[in-house]
């Protein structure tokens, strides 16, 4: 059974935008949640803070003796932070930058975040490290070193990160009331199409499953504005699952596990839910 320890910490707000009128009054964080010196958050959108590549990355032999490493890289959990380090890099510039893609052959103006190798001590040595949480997003990851100038320059590419359970392990599961004491909603996202169920029982020995028949997703074209909408920019969210528990006893203490029909290869861990009374 697929573990995740951060499943349902990691809240990603699905919001369907279609028909709505859509404001910027708020900056939009990095996949790292970077922040400016003054503590303000890094706005993705703003074109400032966007890598402008001049160019496709120069033709060159990566640098030899140049490594780029990410550890732990198997098996990491989702929101899982992991320590990204590099070391052998000659004649560093504090224009160079690490920057992660999900997936691995990415083109190069399609990266996720970055890091500037200026802002770690040691850069102007070659070498340095820093700590980043990853998020699932249903793809393996990589990072790559880039000599950053008139020209951008391939110094190195890190080993590929490979995700717990990979895209079809259940994240971001929720419960919700529908004002029916005996019922309760459960919601999760996850790359699998595979029919969603849910095992739930007041003993974990002893569960009964139930399917559902609602899960959806959306595409660009259902965003209401750039970048959302940009084809290059999207990230495919998977699928939305619903299961609707019924016939429950309030005030009884239930568990219940999410996932799909491959409930052996990719499930959520037990989870526990106490139903109450409450008047409609």
């Amino acid at each position: 059974m697929a573990t995740t320890k951060t499943a349902l910490v990691a809240s990603l707000y699905i919001l369907w935008v279609t028909g709505i009128n859509c404001k910027h009054d708020h900056p939009v964080p990095t996949y790292f949640g970077r922040v400016h010196p003054n503590g303000t958050i890094v706005d993705a959108r703003n074109p400032a803070n966007k890598l402008k590549f001049s160019s496709p990355p120069k033709p060159t032999t990566l640098e030899p003796i140049a490594s780029l490493k990410v550890s732990p890289s198997s098996e990491i959990g989702n929101g899982e932070q992991v320590n990204v380090s590099w070391s052998g890099v000659t004649f560093p510039s504090d224009k160079d930058i690490v920057v992660l893609y999900c997936p691995p052959d990415a083109e190069f103006d399609h990266y996720l975040d970055y890091v500037k190798v200026s802002s770690i001590e040691t850069y102007t040595k070659g070498y340095g490290e820093f700590d980043v949480q990853l998020w699932n997003l249903r793809k393996e990851c990589q990072f790559r070193y880039y000599r950053m100038g008139n020209y951008t320059t391939l110094v190195t590419e890190s080993n590929v990160v490979i995700f717990e359970g990979g895209a079809e392990i259940p994240l971001q599961g929720h419960l919700s009331l529908t004002g029916d004491p005996m019922e309760m909603r459960v919601m999760w996202v996850s790359g699998s199409m595979e029919i969603p169920i849910v095992q739930y029982g007041t003993d974990p020995s002893t569960m009964s499953v139930v399917q559902g028949t609602n899960s959806k997703t959306y595409t660009a074209a259902d965003m209401c504005n750039a970048p959302a909408n940009e084809e290059n920019a999207f990230i495919d969210p998977g699928f939305i699952h619903d299961v609707l528990l019924t016939n429950l006893k309030p005030g009884n203490l239930y568990y219940y596990s999410y996932g799909s029909v491959k409930m052996n290869e990719s499930s959520s861990p037990f989870q526990h839910i106490s139903t109450c009374w409450f008047s409609k």
